[in-house]
């Protein structure tokens, strides 16, 4: 008989067994390496009251597994609570039983028994997570640019580097945008304690006339191509600004290590980053027809569920729309189903969204991971009309309902769970 049960350090053995063979690629398969994993676990779930590890059993077997975490995540300016879900491995004997799909169900049921409105994963099959209703989350870039056309700042700035033993003020800076960035998730106390520790990374800040910092950036340097011993690439992976004026200031600093960098490489999902730079392409020489050259290479990152939208749009009371005047009848259809999962109408008005039972003017029918796409302001609704992804019967209205669900921001964040 299956069952799904909390797991706890009795069961270290079975989970590290299944795991590395879930995800060889990361896995050290020696003795050494599987003591290590497991000293890793215990200490998460030892010292981690953010993460719940969960195992499906047959018996006593092991079969499949995951771990649930409670995150903090801003949304729409307020940070609430949302569930994570991370390292869901099945049991390379098991597969195609649908073990995934009762695990995911399970996770779910999880998280709304504890409140939780959205869920977030980071995917290793975005089909799988897509027809679960997950929706793609923001699209990061890896730009790859010569340090030459980097912009260079000539006015007043105070750039330090952060010392292992200032890290924290790192963190509290990040804690204080996490108040004001859409989509941010509070770092896990594993992240914390890893940046704390880690040698790997290094950490570059601007500082206001009065001493506070207003931004930085994380970095670490890697092997140039050419494998020469003193020529490196300078990786930013990580980046977080008050103003243009500062982001200048901290690409100012990435340009003046030219002498031993001859790359800069910029992992973001700040939008048109390109621009900044005189020329942006990459260096693959790649081209497409006729005369388009390759700029950088894409990524899909975080993946959302909105688990109710009906409740979401009653929760989430404080989230302020676009003015726009409108009453909407919403008919989300599960996207493995295909039935419809939800029904309902909202109205829009002065900046706000409320469940209503007015006579709708516009009627929208879309899949339920597209509406979470949508609700996160990851995609615009004009393009889920333009690719068929969402349908309205009045087409008067689509300028109207995109620009409701509109942000400034898109979501952003790059946490490891």
């Amino acid at each position: 008989m299956l069952e799904i049960r909390r797991q706890n350090p009795k069961d270290l053995d079975a989970i590290v067994s299944l795991m590395k063979n879930a995800f060889p690629a990361n896995a050290d398969l020696s003795p050494e390496g599987m003591k290590r994993e497991k000293e890793r676990l215990l200490m998460l779930m030892n010292d981690e009251p953010e993460i719940e590890f969960y195992g499906l059993y047959v018996g006593e077997t092991l079969i499949a597994a995951a771990r649930y975490y409670r995150l903090h995540i801003n949304l729409f300016g307020k940070v609430v609570p949302a569930a994570g879900l991370g390292a869901l491995g099945v049991d390379l004997a098991h597969k195609k039983n649908k073990l995934a799909f009762k695990m995911m169900s399970h996770f779910e049921s999880w998280a709304q028994l504890n409140d939780l409105e959205v869920g977030l994963l980071l995917p290793f099959r975005p089909d799988f997570y897509k027809r679960l209703g997950y929706g793609f989350g923001t699209i990061w870039n890896e730009y790859r640019i010569a340090l030459k056309y980097i912009p260079a700042y000539e006015g007043k700035k105070d750039i330090r580097l952060i010392p292992p033993s200032a890290i924290q003020s790192m963190l509290d800076y990040h804690q204080s945008r996490l108040e004001h960035t859409h989509g941010m998730i509070q770092k896990l106390r594993r992240e914390r304690r890893r940046i704390m520790t880690d040698k790997h990374w290094r950490y570059v800040a601007s500082y206001d006339e009065q001493g506070a910092m207003e931004g930085y950036f994380r970095f670490y340097f890697q092997a140039s191509e050419d494998a020469s011993p003193s020529t490196y690439h300078i990786v930013v992976d990580e980046g977080h600004v008050e103003s243009p004026l500062v982001l200048r200031k901290l690409l100012d600093f990435i340009k003046k290590q030219e002498d031993q960098v001859n790359l800069a490489v910029f992992q973001t999902c700040w939008e048109n980053f390109h621009l900044l730079f005189e020329n942006p392409l990459d260096r693959s020489g790649r081209t497409i027809p006729f005369g388009n050259r390759q700029l950088n290479t894409q990524y899909i990152g975080m993946m959302y569920k909105i688990f109710s939208f009906k409740e979401a749009f009653e929760q989430m009371s404080w989230r302020r729309y676009p003015d726009a005047e409108l009453t909407v009848h919403f008919e989300v259809i599960d996207d493995y189903s295909e039935r419809t999962q939800e029904a309902f109408h909202v109205e829009f008005y002065k900046n706000r969204a409320s469940l209503t039972t007015k006579e709708a003017s516009a009627h929208i029918k879309i899949l339920h991971s597209d509406f979470s796409s949508l609700f996160m302001g990851t995609v615009s609704f004009r393009d889920l009309i333009q690719y068929a992804c969402a349908s309205i019967d009045d087409a008067s209205h689509i300028e109207t309902v995109d620009r409701i669900f509109s942000i400034p921001h898109k979501p952003a964040s790059n946490s490891n769970f």
